[in-house]
This record gives structure tokens, C-alpha cells and sequence, in this order.
């Protein structure tokens, strides 16, 4: 079976002849199939190839797809250093399945190391919002305390948007 465009693409930039931006740029002009997309972002999280799993996260975006959830909450839960939680949790809010929710809440409670703005908590209440279910509204009514400001307004803005 000859490999997909997307795939070839995949190669090069693997193999370091695609730079990063060329690579997600020329695969968004490709077909993308989800199952391809979860395969090789399963391949490169369980070969922990932290920049390539970074890639396709963002690829992922082009394609959302329940078939990456349970990934991807694992991802959120696992918090591994290497890989950018906030894009997780965009492509959670874009798919906006609610067997996330306990991964996502789990996230909300996080702190991570320079994330002074709290980037991660606010895109875990955007996609909580999202999905909408009693358990995520509940998980957002609950930063209204947050001791942090800009958890806070976020939460607020949020449940604002829902009423």
C-alpha cells in the first residue's frame, strides 16, 4: 500500500528534512485521515518522541476526532514536561467529547511551572464549557474561588456565556 501524502510529509519532518512550520503548513493543502493521525500520535507518544508528538498534536487540530480522547486525557493526566498541555486542551475543547471531563477537570487543578497566566486552566474551563455536562459546569463554578484572578474571570465568563 503506498503511503498518503500526509504520510510522507510525516517522514521528512521526522527525519528532520520538513521544518515544523513547512510541515503544518503543507498538511493542511493534504488529505488527513483520523485514523492515521492517531495511529502515528500513538507510535510517537509511546515511543516518547516529545517533538513529533507536539506536531501532531497541532495536526490533530486540522482533523478533530474522538478517536484521539482517550489519548489525549492521558496526556492531561500524565502532565509530562515535554509536551504542550494547552494545545491538549484546545483539541479537547474542538472535539468536545465528554469522557474528557474527569481528565480535564483533573488538569483545571494544575499548576504548572511558568504558566503564570494559567493558560492550561483557562483553555480546561473553555472546554469544559464546551461540553456542558453537570460535572464540567460543576468544575467551573467551582474556580469561581480560585485564589487565582485570571481563573476566576475566566470561570465567570464562562458560566456568563451559559446563561
Amino acid at each position: 500500500m503506498c503511503p498518503s501524502k500526509f504520510e510522507e510529509l510525516y517522514r521528512r519532518h521526522r527525519a528532520g528534512s520538513l521544518p515544523v512550520g513547512d510541515f503544518w503548513k503543507l498538511a493542511e493543502d493534504v488529505e488527513l485521515h483520523a485514523e492515521t493521525i492517531d495511529r502515528l500520535l500513538r507510535q510517537e507518544w509511546e515511543g516518547q518522541n516529545w517533538r513529533m508528538v507536539q506536531s501532531l498534536v497541532v495536526i490533530a487540530t486540522f482533523r478533530p476526532s474522538g478517536r484521539y480522547v482517550d489519548l489525549l486525557c492521558r496526556m492531561l493526566d500524565e502532565l509530562h514536561p515535554k509536551v504542550l498541555h494547552e494545545d491538549v486542551a484546545e483539541l479537547l475543547f474542538d472535539i468536545g467529547d465528554e469522557r474528557s471531563v474527569p481528565s480535564l477537570v483533573r488538569a483545571l487543578q494544575a499548576e504548572l511551572p511558568g504558566d503564570h497566566f494559567h493558560g492550561l486552566n483557562i483553555k480546561c474551563i473553555w472546554a469544559l464549557g464546551k461540553i456542558g455536562t453537570n460535572d464540567a459546569i460543576r468544575a467551573i463554578e467551582a474556580c469561581l474561588c480560585s485564589e487565582h484572578e485570571e481563573i476566576r474571570e475566566a470561570a465567570k465568563r464562562e458560566l456568563d456565556i451559559r446563561r
